[in-house]
C-alpha cells in the first residue's frame, strides 16, 4: 500500500569516519551564457556528517479519509501549507489541509477542460494556481486555485492544436515557468534528432531561455531500445531555487551537474570524484522482467546522481542536495537516505543522513519549506 507521511526534522552533529561505501551526445549551454571555471570536489566532503531525526507528523494511507491513493508521483505545497499530491494512476490531484485532511480531488481522466491522461508532473504557480504536464503531446492542463479550469499552455506548437513536445517534469518559481522534455527536429540535410532541453517558457509555451540542451541523433529503426538513451539524466534530475538558481544533472554515470545563477547569466560546471555503482545481476534481472525482458538494454552501471528518485533538491536558495547512487544502498539502520550537500557555488560541504523508517530503495524523501519532510512510501 503507497502511504504519504509528513514529518518535522530534528538536526544533531554527530563525528563519523567517512567511509567509501557511503559514500555520442552534443551538449550546449543557453548561448546568452558566460560559462564559469569548473568547481572540482573530492569524495569526501570537508565538514562532519549531519544527521535528521524524523518525528511523524501524519500519514495518508487506506485507514485515512478520502481518495486512496494508487500511484502518487509529485507532491507540492502552497503558502498555506496545504499539500497538493497528483496522482498518476488516477488521473488527478489531491489537496489535504496542513493537518493532513483531505479536502478535494481536482482534475479527472479526459481531454476537456481540467481533464487530464497519463500525467508526468505537478506544477503549483506563486497565485494558488496548478498546472498538470501531460507527456506527448506535451502540454499543461491548468485550474486555478478554486478548481476552475484556465487556458492550457500548449508546449512545441501544433500536433492538432495540443502541443508538439515531450514533456517530462516541470517548476513554477516566481513567476517564472521552467520545463525538462524534448522536441523533434530536422537539420539542412532532413536528418532527423531528438533535442531535449531544461528551459524556461512562458504561459503561451513560448520558450524565453534555455539552461541546457542535449542533440541526440534520432534511433534507427528496429533497433533495441537503451536505457541510457531513453531517459536523459536532465529530464528528471534537476531543480529551481527560489530566487531562480538552476540545476541540472548532465550525465550518467559521471557525478556532474551545471549550476546557473538566478537570471542565467551564468553557468558553472559542477563535478565530485566518483566511481560508478555496478548494478548487480540480480537488480538488472528484476528490472528487466518489469519490462517484459529483452526490449530494453539496461545499463550495466546505475546513474550516478539518482535521477529516478530526481536527486536534486534545493533547500532554500544556498543548499543543493544531492541523492548519488549509494545514497539509497549500504546505509546504518535506521537511516533512509544520505545526502550529499552542496552550497550554492556548488562546493561540497557535507553528508546529510536522514534517520526514518522505510525501503531505502522504494521511498522518496521531498523536503518542504522550514522544517517537513514528505515520504512517498514505495514511489
Amino acid at each position: 500500500m503507497r502511504t504519504i507521511t509528513l514529518y518535522r526534522s530534528a538536526h544533531y552533529s554527530r563525528s563519523i569516519l567517512p567511509l567509501l561505501v557511503l559514500i555520442a551526445v552534443a551538449l550546449s549551454f543557453g548561448s546568452a551564457m558566460a560559462q564559469e571555471a569548473p568547481v572540482s570536489n573530492p569524495y569526501n566532503p570537508p565538514q562532519e556528517t549531519k544527521h535528521i531525526q524524523l518525528e511523524e507528523i501524519w500519514r495518508i494511507d487506506e485507514d485515512s479519509e478520502g481518495p486512496v491513493l494508487g500511484l502518487p508521483t509529485r507532491v507540492v505545497w502552497d503558502q498555506e501549507g496545504r499539500i497538493y499530491v497528483l496522482d498518476a494512476q488516477l488521473d488527478q490531484v489531491n489537496l489535504y489541509s496542513p493537518d493532513g485532511q483531505f479536502l478535494e480531488s481536482r482534475y479527472r481522466t479526459g481531454d476537456g477542460p481540467g481533464e487530464i491522461r497519463n500525467p508526468v508532473d505537478l506544477i503549483l504557480f506563486s497565485d494558488g494556481s496548478t498546472g498538470v504536464l501531460q507527456e506527448f503531446p506535451g502540454k499543461i492542463v491548468r485550474l486555478d486555485n478554486q478548481g476552475n479550469p484556465l487556458p492550457t499552455v500548449l508546449v512545441g506548437g501544433s500536433q492538432e492544436k495540443s502541443g508538439s513536445a515531450l514533456l517530462m517534469s516541470g517548476r513554477a518559481v516566481s513567476g517564472q515557468l521552467y520545463l525538462a522534455g524534448g522536441s523533434r527536429q530536422k537539420n539542412e540535410n532532413g536528418e532527423a534528432s531528438m533535442r531535449e532541453f531544461v528551459s524556461r517558457f512562458n504561459l503561451s509555451g513560448e520558450e524565453m531561455r534555455c539552461h541546457m540542451e542535449v542533440q541526440k541523433p534520432r534511433r534507427s529503426h528496429g533497433s533495441q531500445l537503451e536505457e541510457k538513451d531513453m531517459i536523459n539524466s536532465s529530464m528528471l534530475a534537476w531543480d529551481v531555487s527560489p530566487s531562480g538558481r538552476v540545476a541540472v544533472a548532465i550525465d550518467w554515470e559521471k557525478y556532474l551537474f551545471l549550476l546557473t545563477e538566478p537570471g542565467g547569466e551564468n553557468t558553472r560546471l559542477v563535478a565530485r570524484e566518483y566511481k560508478p555503482l555496478r548494478r548487480s545481476k540480480e537488480e538488472i534481472q528484476l528490472m528487466e522482467s518489469m519490462t517484459g525482458g529483452g526490449q530494453i538494454k539496461f545499463a550495466e552501471y546505475a546513474p550516478s546522481i539518482a535521477i529516478f528518485q530526481r536527486g536534486l533538491q534545493f533547500r532554500g536558495d544556498d543548499e543543493l542536495l544531492v541523492l548519488s547512487s549509494r545514497g539509497k544502498r549500504d546505509l546504518p539502520d535506521g537511516v533512509l537516505a544520505r545526502y550529499d550537500v552542496f552550497d550554492g557555488e556548488g562546493h561540497f560541504k557535507r553528508w546529510l543522513e536522514v534517520e526514518c523508517e522505510g525501503d531505502p530503495m522504494n521511498d522518496r524523501l521531498v523536503f518542504l519549506p522550514g522544517d517537513r519532510v514528505i515520504r512517498i512510501r514505495r514511489f
